[in-house]
């Protein structure tokens, strides 16, 4: 109970004056009626009341108190005859109110009132009989304070004041799902209005009757009519338009418990907003915002002396949905941004007590920011560390502010007349932070870096729903609004200088048919700005861009690569289309200048995999299907307004090669000039739609995989192929594969003797082993001229012609075999002069097979006998898609290898470059194809190189039901001698990092693990679209001498421990022969028989690569 109720008045005793008269005889007796001596009882000397609160509609007894002794009441009446023993008086003054009412005998003050009475103060007097004395005494006047006051009813609420003409109610409520917008809804209380919308958060927007509410706990039916409970309400907000009139009211089931006369004070917290006021006798909130205020939760308090109530409610000053748009692009402040590049991945740290964290693609960068494509569906946020790989590993910078949504960016001359929504305006109201131009588009400026303007589109379907344009005249102008098309007086227009959005509409000074264009095409501009062709019309072609370069007024573009020559643009323009990818999580925000408590729609549905939050007009998910290019409207609605806009999505599939390995410094990219940030992947539309393309540019690409040389050798390499459903009925896996010994094919025409007799003593022809070339019938019969021209016969006895390797450990190539011809010559007997000779062959299998000398990643990839058996690709279905399989090429250190060549296939010799052709890009890798492949039909005499017959690339195919090749990617790994990022030129076949056999600053060469660039390989020469190439020839120091129908070749001056290699063809004196074995610098073994003899003849070799051997 309060101090003040338990305050006590009290006053001395006062001997009443009176004019003596005689008194008849006082009887004192007790409770039961004995008498008593007056000295025995107990006089009053002091009188006192507690302050009281009445509580309105109950009987209350207010006793006196004090020193009253034997008067003092107990249980509201007096005791042992103390009425008759004291003769107590009350009086009162002033009256009490109707319905409190003192008791003159007993002092007692009893209240029966259902009125509330404001407390005042009340003076009682009390005069007794003293019993000594028979004088009467009087006690007081002692002052009170008493008043009546109503319980306030626990059902105190919020609701709309009498002149509030907004009644926007939004009410929480435990399941909304059997009402609907614009429909009716009831209360179990009699509350009615009508439904503005609903969301997907259980919540009812409502339009309040007039001389209707809805409070927390109604149970509500939708309907005219209240039938039966529907829902209950949990939680009610209030809502009203910016500059309206707001009135709310307390009430409560009670007609007098909020009156003033109930002593009650009202209170509220938090502060209302500015422009609101808090009457706090009355507890009306009244006045006019001229602020929009998100919605906040306010507690509304109510109490007096006798009790108190709360109300918890919402209110919001909002405003309809204005400017909406909707990205996926983000732009992020970083403390450092030197670490990620154009294309780069780009993941965040998680901050507690977040677990996730968010990933994406760096499309675009400035000293201090870096544009995002989300990836994920966890967005970045301030605060967090950021990392340039797909997993947050290490911090490589810190993310300075909340990021920005933006559509793209404009570059201006002086962006300094606008600023941005979150910052005050720089001067004058004429400078807002919504851009417009005028007939086209309109924008909110989210982020401002030196001249560049960073900006959201909002293509509103009432208004301005066309794209940002560069022709070189078009302007833009900044203002609160772009409700009309010309500038508001006093604003400064800027003219474009350039503008950048992921997606861009070029616009070509002549139809883009006729100019070279197809869809799908890689094209790129005279300023290296590239991009894929995803749609033309006429003069107008989408292009997705893959630089940070982009297409500008008056650029000439190419349709082939390398740069030449082309067509004249004469616009670009915005274009407004998130491309997104099957299997690719992603989240798209909203965002809007104005507008609280949104539900967001959208129209038509959205593709498969991707959800859209109505509350909060996210859209996230993974696509799981390609669509085509789609107009889409989404329209955020609140209980003010709503807002449409229009914006195309389009989900594409992909055959694609993506690296597994997550090596630091691996970069796959798609080969060509300004490739460097394109991925290696072939779009669906273009497999499915060839047959009316009929280009196989298209669908037949080249890839690189850039890869630091230490990172090659002792990480090796993970290649996953992606291909989404319906888009190849099988794929086809075949890896990269080179000979490392030469195979060869012993000739079945050379035929070897051994002298079985020597008999014929009397023929010319010498008594040895013999070899003719014409071949001799069994038993002929010879004379003297058979020892002359095309019959002469030769030694053979020594060798074997077989190319089988001297350690059976090593693998053995030679598909060839010879015969052993055993002969018997002997005397005619009828014709002693002349010989017989009979004989007898005999076939000698070499036991070779040409794929056992295959080494590279096909062996990563299948066994001995399926590469034995000419089984060189793996072939899968993938009709219903395939994503699951990664082939993994074995690290060279893990095979015990020196070098690289086991992985890396790229040489720069491959690429047929000449001065005649452009060094930015591999060029006619069809006509190197045509080199290197060799059916297995052809003879195996041609297999002059490594890469003859065998398989150049790691190649994958899509094929159809007949295996017929839709499309294919032909991939090389590229070794780098030295540390290298994206930022170099790595688009081009001369990237500056790639070959360097210069010193480090520690006088160690940089390339320290060999390539196939460090063999003795020079250029090709015949190279061109339709020429096949040829090797051209290699001059080798000193000369050489051999002696016909031997095996050795001998040399004066000569390297050839350093200039050959096993396998190779040397040329001497015109003649070609294989080479066995090296044997010192100055002789080497060859593997077929040397026709001519040869004495101080010049060597020469062929320009083609060296078979490695052992030397992996």
């Amino acid at each position: 109970m309060p101090d003040s109720l338990t305050k006590f008045k009290e006053d001395s005793v006062k001997k009443v004056k009176e004019e003596v008269v005689e008194t008849p005889e006082v009887v004192f007796t007790d409770s039961d009626g004995n008498t008593i001596d007056a000295s025995t009882l107990n006089v009053p000397t002091s009188l006192s009341y507690a302050d009281t609160i009445f509580v309105a509609g109950t009987t209350t007894f207010l006793n006196p108190s004090g020193d009253l002794n034997d008067l003092l009441p107990v249980e509201n009446a007096l005791t042992n005859n103390a009425a008759n023993n004291f003769n107590p008086r009350y009086t009162i003054t002033p009256a009490l109110p109707s319905g409190v009412n003192l008791n003159t005998t007993t002092g007692v003050i009893t209240a029966t009132t259902s009125t509330p009475v404001v407390s005042s103060t009340y003076y009682v007097t009390l005069v007794y009989r003293d019993p000594n004395s028979l004088e009467d005494v009087q006690l007081g006047p002692v002052g009170v304070d008493i008043g009546v006051e109503a319980e306030i009813p626990d059902d105190f609420h919020v609701t709309f004041g009498a002149t509030s003409a907004t009644r926007k109610m939004g009410l929480a409520v435990d399941s909304n799902a059997a009402f609907s917008s614009a429909s009716q809804l009831v209360s179990k209380n009699s509350g009615s209005g009508t439904i503005n919308l609903v969301d997907g958060n259980d919540n009812i927007f409502v339009d309040v009757a007039v001389s209707s509410k809805f409070v927390i706990g109604d149970e509500l039916d939708d309907g005219t009519a209240y039938v039966s409970t529907e829902t209950v309400i949990e939680d009610v907000n209030f809502y009203f338009p910016t500059n309206s009139t707001v009135e709310l009211n307390p009430g409560s089931s009670s007609a007098t418990a909020l009156v003033a006369n109930n002593g009650v004070t009202f209170s509220i917290s938090p502060a209302l907003p500015s422009g609101l006021t808090l009457d706090t006798t009355t507890g009306f909130i009244t006045g006019t915002v001229t602020t929009a205020q998100t919605k906040k939760t306010y507690v509304l308090s109510v109490e007096n002396q006798s009790s108190n109530q709360t109300y918890t409610f919402g209110l919001g000053i909002i405003e309809a949905p204005e400017m909406l748009s909707l990205a996926n692009l983000k732009i992020l402040q970083l403390d450092d941004t030197s670490a990620f590049r154009v294309g780069s991945d780009i993941s965040s740290s998680p901050i507690a007590p977040l677990t996730t964290f968010g990933t994406g693609i760096v499309r675009y960068k400035t000293t201090n920011y870096v544009v995002v494509e989300v990836t994920s569906n966890t967005d970045f946020i301030d605060g967090q560390f950021v990392d340039n790989a797909k997993t947050f590993v290490a911090a490589e910078a810190k993310i300075q502010e909340a990021p920005e949504l933006i559509s793209g960016l404009i570059n201006v001359a002086d962006a300094s007349l606008f600023t941005d929504y979150n910052n005050p305006a720089p001067g004058g109201t004429s400078r807002g932070y919504i851009i417009c131009q005028s007939g086209n588009a309109k924008a909110t400026i989210t982020k401002i870096d030196g001249n560049t303007i960073y900006y959201l589109q909002s293509k509103d379907t009432t208004g301005l729903t066309g794209n940002f344009e560069d022709d070189g005249a078009q302007t833009i102008f900044n203002t609160s609004s772009c409700d009309s098309n010309n500038p508001v007086s006093g604003t400064t227009t800027q003219t474009v200088i350039s503008l950048w959005t992921p997606n861009q509409i070029t616009t070509l000074a002549a139809a883009a048919t006729g100019a070279g264009f197809k869809k799908g095409y890689d094209v790129i501009s005279d300023q290296s700005a590239s991009g894929y062709v995803s749609a033309l019309s006429g003069s107008d072609l989408e292009i997705q861009l893959n630089t940070q370069v982009s297409f500008n007024n008056g650029d000439i573009l190419d349709p082939t690569k390398p740069y030449n020559a082309g067509t004249a643009i004469t616009q670009v323009a915005s274009n407004l289309k998130l491309e997104l990818e099957v299997g690719q999580p992603t989240i798209i925000s909203p965002f809007r200048v104005k507008g609280d408590d949104i539900v967001y729609t959208i129209s038509p549905a959205l593709p498969e995999g991707l959800t859209l939050s109505s509350s909060s007009g996210v859209i996230s998910g993974t696509p799981t299907k390609s669509y085509a290019k789609t107009a889409y409207t989404l329209t955020g609605t609140n209980i003010i307004g709503s807002q449409s806009i229009t914006l195309h999505i389009q989900v594409y599939d992909y055959f694609q090669v993506t690296d597994a390995t997550d090596a630091p410094s691996y970069i796959l990219h798609k080969a060509g000039q300004a490739n460097k940030n394109k991925k290696c992947r072939i779009n669906k539309e273009d497999i499915l739609g060839f047959a009316t393309v009929q280009d196989t540019t298209i669908v037949d690409i080249d890839c690189m995989l850039d890869a630091g040389e230490s990172d090659l050798y002792n990480l090796g390499a993970k290649l996953k192929p992606l291909i989404g459903k319906g888009m190849c009925e099988f794929i086809s896996y075949r890896p990269y594969a080179f000979y490392n010994r030469r195979p060869s094919e012993t000739g079945t025409a050379t035929k070897y003797s051994t002298i079985a007799s020597n008999s014929c003593t009397a023929s010319s022809i010498p008594v040895n082993a013999f070899y003719t070339t014409t071949g001799l019938n069994s038993s002929a019969t010879a004379d003297a001229a058979f020892t002359a021209g095309s019959t002469q016969i030769t030694d053979m006895t020594a060798e074997s012609l077989c190319n089988t390797p001297s350690d059976d450990s090593l693998p053995n190539c030679d598909e060839g075999s010879h015969i052993v011809r055993s002969w018997t010559i002997a005397t005619d007997p009828d014709t002693p002069t002349d010989c017989t000779y009979t004989y007898e062959d005999v076939t000698i299998d070499c036991g070779g097979n040409r794929n056992s000398c295959i080494a590279g990643a096909l062996r990563d990839a299948t066994s001995t006998s399926n590469i034995e058996s000419g089984i060189k690709s793996i072939i899968s279905p993938a009709n219903d898609g395939y994503s699951t399989t990664t082939h993994s090429i074995t690290a060279p250190i893990d095979n015990g290898y020196k070098t690289n060549i086991s992985i890396a296939n790229f040489a720069l010799n491959n690429s047929c470059h000449s001065d005649t052709v452009s060094t930015e890009t591999i060029t006619y890798s069809n006509s190197w194809d045509r080199y290197k492949n060799l059916s297995s039909t052809k003879p195996i005499s041609e297999y002059v190189d490594p890469f003859k017959g065998a398989s150049p690339y790691y190649t994958f195919t899509c094929l159809d039901s007949a295996y017929d090749i839709k499309a294919r990617i032909r991939l090389n790994i590229r070794e780098f001698d030295r540390n290298f990022s994206q930022n170099e030129n790595i688009d081009s076949i001369f990237a500056d990092m790639m070959d360097d056999n210069t010193l480090d600053p520690f006088n160690n060469s940089y390339n320290q693990i060999d390539d196939w660039a460090n063999t003795l390989a020079p250029n090709l020469s015949g190279c061109d679209a339709t020429t096949t190439p040829t090797p051209s020839t290699v001059a080798l120091t000193g000369t050489g001498s051999a002696t016909a129908d031997f095996f050795t070749v001998t040399g004066t001056g000569t390297l050839f421990e350093t200039e050959i290699k096993a396998g190779e063809t040397v040329n001497i004196g015109g003649e070609d022969v294989i080479v066995r074995e090296v044997l010192s610098n100055n002789e080497f073994k060859t593997v077929n028989f040397i026709i001519g003899n040869h004495a101080g003849a010049a060597l020469t070799r062929s320009g083609s690569y060296s078979f490695p051997g052992d030397d992996l």
